[in-house]
């Protein structure tokens, strides 16, 4: 994605109206001053413009000699500083390039136009990529129509990641309804319009506009104007599309203006009927989102503090306790789950069963076996609290550095006012520990708190084949009096490959943590690969013995990349206990160092320069634009190294985009 940057425009008083321009664009060879296009008649009337008309605009698509289709934008009303609006959210699109908006470009005086209301001259137009695919309204409708649930659990997770795109980058849309919203033909959401868009760069300006009252908060105008104005829309739009899913009759309350949500719902929230009919599904995720759109138009403010909590996918977890053992013969399955795992008056709530549709983080595919939770005596802390397990590698390929998470939950009290009978639960404790860190019960006992936790947090780079278990352990201190429950889930996990010893010196192996890399934020490490990774011992005149890792790094990107930042670690073999039977050797991360890729010294020149000036120079920001497809060499150099180190792994941190300027 790519727009050209723009230059001060000068106000324009009148535009023409809609018929101006339709004539323009129907004689459009002969009145654009850079660009060729063709116009693209309507589908439904050969004889009719393609075009689709808005309150400030009109866009018409048109087609270039290639046969590529594009959106051309004329405006109708002038707007306060259009031109510096579109100047800043160009230049923020071009540092984050992503899915969810397409390119422009802002063409000052393009398209001459003869206008009786206005002068006839050369007018700007917007040039914007044309999206394939249909509008959120016609998708909708569609999907209802046909009561395509499928689709509409698709909608729903894609709008979760639009929102979370829009809420870490501290934009807002400005915006958010349902002809805004392009839905592809891969099912991928894609916004349009940006008028009224957001970005830091604009922080110190007021909005040109206030959205459709279908999807705004009651108090929004035009002085709110921040990253915080999408809250409101974007709780309304996960409402709609999740009551939709449950029911899409529910879609016979759309006006054409909505999608199924208007102003006087908002006005009136208790009085809705629409609300009462949602509230007939007897979903409690809805009905949770019922109680934050109430909670929001209540309040006089549009930001919610919540709304990074609303948009994610919620946690679903099997709450198993001990009462359900009396009143779940209508569950069998999970009944006798309960009946495998209990071990005393804690019940074991398995939070990873009930996957959810998000990104994969090295936890979708994990399992549990052997869980059971026990209290340990102690002299120092009074009482333990201790689970162990083992996780199950669900997933086809190697996993290491597996990362679990343990809650222990307490009863809280109520008030006297609350008319709920049930007691809620709090978490109490909460903490992450490494798969293959084991203690047993008697060194749990003679080790301190804060040794404890330091050796169960070390990352452990034990690759865990597909099908084979890891052991697992948590130790809790300090614990609540009122203790009823505790939980476990993955929270992560890499891809991680064993190499064969044959492959490398000195009898280190390599892991290439980058291999799979997870479906994150991408920070441009995603499409790195390795090839030629070797490591060797080396003798430094300063600094004696030290390590190198030489390797060469490939951007498999489409676009040119720099700043190419990589990272290794090393690790070394832990010394067991003399009563342990684990066989099993634990690794512990030694060393750590990061370097930009194309810093490179040969082997006499690390062998004489010290160590310092070794660290600044290879540490240095390379701007080397690598293209796609292009090796780059890199080079890490360990000092003071561990005598029982046993592996290594190389990943890459992040990368640029960037333009050779000599081509």
């Amino acid at each position: 994605m790519s727009s050209k940057p723009m230059k001060n425009d000068q106000d324009i008083e009148m535009y023409p109206n809609i018929e101006e321009y339709k004539h323009a664009i129907r004689n459009i060879q002969n009145r654009l001053l850079s660009q060729s296009f063709q116009y693209v008649p309507s589908p439904s009337d050969t004889n009719e413009l393609y075009f689709c008309a808005g309150n400030f605009s009109v866009v018409f698509r048109v087609k270039d000699n290639n046969g590529k289709h594009f959106a051309l934008k004329c405006f109708i009303i002038e707007k306060k500083d259009r031109l510096a609006r579109y100047q800043a959210i160009s230049t923020f699109l071009d540092q984050y390039q992503n899915d969810y908006f397409v390119a422009y470009e802002y063409l000052k005086k393009e398209l001459f136009v003869t206008s009786s209301s206005a002068k006839n001259k050369d007018f700007p137009i917007l040039k914007m990529e044309w999206v394939h695919g249909n509008t959120l309204a016609i998708a909708l409708n569609e999907a209802c129509k046909k009561h395509d649930i499928e689709f509409l659990k698709i909608i729903c997770d894609e709008w979760d990641n639009l929102c979370q795109f829009l809420l870490d980058h501290s934009i807002a849309h400005g915006d958010l309804k349902h002809d805004n919203i392009v839905v592809t033909d891969n099912n991928k959401l894609v916004l349009i319009d940006y008028d009224g868009m957001f970005v830091p760069a604009l922080k110190n300006m007021t909005a040109n506009e206030i959205g459709s009252s279908a999807y705004q908060h009651p108090k929004r105008n035009h002085l709110m104007f921040n990253k915080d104005m999408d809250h409101f829309s974007m709780l309304v739009i996960k409402l709609s599309l999740h009551a939709l899913k449950q029911n899409p009759d529910l879609y016979k309350y759309n006006t054409g203006e909505n999608i199924i949500f208007s102003k006087r719902d908002f006005d009136n929230i208790e009085d809705s009927q629409l609300i009462k009919e949602i509230q007939t599904l007897n979903n409690s995720f809805i009905n949770m989102l019922i109680k934050d759109l109430r909670k929001s138009c209540s309040s006089e403010k549009i930001a919610n503090p919540k709304i990074n909590e609303i948009v994610r996918t919620k946690e679903k977890v099997f709450k198993l306790r001990l009462n359900i053992l009396f009143t779940s013969l209508l569950l069998l399955c999970i009944f006798l789950y309960v009946c495998s795992y209990l071990t005393n008056e804690i019940n074991i709530i398995d939070e990873d069963r009930l996957i959810p549709a998000v990104p994969d983080q090295g936890n979708l595919y994990m399992d549990f076996a052997d869980i059971e939770g026990e209290f340990l005596p102690s002299n120092k802390d009074k009482h333990f609290f201790v689970i162990r397990g083992n996780a199950i590698n669900c997933y086809q390929n190697s996993r290491s550095k597996i990362l679990i998470a343990a809650k222990l939950f307490s009863r809280e009290d109520q008030l006297e006012d609350e008319e709920d009978i049930h007691k809620k639960f709090i978490v109490s404790k909460y903490q992450e520990v490494y798969a293959g860190n084991i203690l047993f019960n008697k060194e749990v006992l003679r080790i301190d708190k804060d040794n404890i936790i330091r050796y169960l947090t070390h990352s452990n780079n034990k690759c865990t084949k597909s099908n084979e278990r890891i052991p697992f352990l948590f130790v809790f201190f300090d614990l609540p009096s009122n203790l009823e429950e505790y939980s476990v889930q993955v929270v992560s996990s890499e891809a991680c490959v064993e190499l064969p010893q044959t492959h490398l010196k000195t009898d280190i192996n390599t892991i290439d943590t980058d291999v799979m890399p997870p479906d994150v934020p991408d920070q441009g490490n995603l499409y790195m690969d390795f090839e030629d990774i070797e490591g060797e011992f080396l003798e430094n005149i300063i600094e004696k013995r030290c390590f190198v890792i030489r390797g060469n790094v490939i951007n498999s990107y489409r676009s040119s990349r720099s700043k190419i930042l990589i990272a290794a670690k090393l690790f070394s073999k832990e010394e067991q206990l003399e009563d342990e039977i684990d066989t099993n050797n634990k690794f512990i991360l030694s060393k750590y160092q990061e370097v930009f890729a194309g810093n490179i010294l040969i082997n006499k020149e690390i062998q004489k320069i010290d160590k310092e000036n070794i660290f600044r120079y290879l540490t240095q920001s390379n701007n080397k634009c690598v293209e796609s497809n292009e090796r780059i060499p890199f080079l890490f150099v360990f000092f003071d190294i561990s005598p029982n180190l046993v592996e290594y792994s190389v990943q890459a941190i992040s990368s640029e985009t960037c333009i050779n300027i000599m081509k």
